[in-house]
């Protein structure tokens, strides 16, 4: 899986039921950035990094893939 677009990132915080600020609390990025990333129309313009840690937050979960359509729960 390449880096996360903005509309796989809103689609598993809907998935796992938390708001952008526990994502942005979660992820130790801050609520600007996680705003920024799934406000993009693709990939998101922020640092690689920041989007690198967001997108481990949600799969340290356990509870989201990301797959080539979208995000499902693990199987």
């Amino acid at each position: 899986m390449d880096v996360i677009t903005g509309s796989q990132c809103r689609m598993a915080r809907a998935l796992l039921c938390i708001n952008q600020n526990e994502l942005a609390a979660l992820s130790n990025v801050g609520l600007s950035t996680v705003v920024s990333i799934e406000r993009a129309n693709g990939l998101p313009r922020c640092k690689m990094a920041s989007i690198q840690a967001v997108q481990d937050a949600l799969i340290k979960t356990g509870r989201v893939v990301f797959t080539e359509s979208g995000v499902a729960p693990p199987t």
